[in-house]
């Protein structure tokens, strides 16, 4: 009993239904090839995306210090108590 693949390997091209795995049914050394090659971008991407996290959470932690309480300076407001009794 054959199981059903959810996802289609052929496309209609020219009015006709074409395998776009056939090239790899026909050689699996080929599908283990590309399957190496594109294992690569994949990690790459993967660590770029980490690093870029990592750099963008750094910018935001700096970004807090600029706006830290204790260096902003103090404004002095007027009590509004003492006010009434002047």
């Amino acid at each position: 009993m054959e199981i059903a693949n959810p996802i289609s390997s052929y496309i209609k091209y020219n009015n006709k239904e074409v395998n776009i795995l056939s090239q790899f049914n026909q050689s699996p050394e080929l599908m283990k090839v590309w399957l190496s090659l594109a294992t690569v971008p994949l990690v790459g991407g993967v660590l770029v995306a980490h690093k870029l996290a990592e750099e963008l959470s750094a910018i935001g932690q700096n970004s807090e210090e600029i706006f830290r309480g204790d260096r902003l300076p103090i404004l002095n407001f007027p009590d509004p108590i003492n006010e009434g009794e002047d």
